[in-house]
């Protein structure tokens, strides 16, 4: 007879015996007796008491106040004005032979993406919207 906390598993076709209770695993539960099997806990849901239920997991997110977040901001904020002072000489020294040496377009797509880089920290700082799960951060 078993009890909620186990689930009885039927070993009489291997081993000739009634049921034996066995102890639900992690994130299943049983809270009735004499349950066949463990259920699993849902998707974001972890099990507690006991294994006897299930709990909502809270999110954990990089709050704005949170010291590593405003280190991020700064730094991300520092690359942001250092790539557009970089594109803003590029552009106004454009006709010199260094910058026309320098393969000028593949330079600014190159800042583009440093400069995308150091927008992309912001994206990860606060509570995740879907919008910004399906961007992939």
């Amino acid at each position: 007879n078993c009890q909620p906390l186990s689930s009885g598993i039927n070993a009489e076709c291997h081993y000739g015996r009634g049921w034996s209770c066995v102890k639900c695993v992690d994130n299943y539960i049983s809270n009735v007796s004499n349950a066949a099997s463990c259920t699993a806990c849902p998707l974001g849901y972890k099990a507690i008491l006991g294994n006897t239920m299930c709990e909502e997991i809270p999110p954990t997110y990089l709050h704005i106040g949170h010291p590593a977040a405003i280190i991020l901001i700064i730094i991300s904020i520092m690359g942001i004005v250092l790539t557009l002072s970089t594109v803003v000489v590029f552009v106004k020294f454009r006709e010199t032979p260094l910058v026309k040496a320098s393969s000028k377009e593949l330079c600014m797509v190159l800042l583009l993406g440093i400069g995308t880089g150091f927008i992309l920290p912001f994206l990860c700082i606060g509570l995740p919207s879907n919008e910004v799960c399906m961007v992939g951060v």
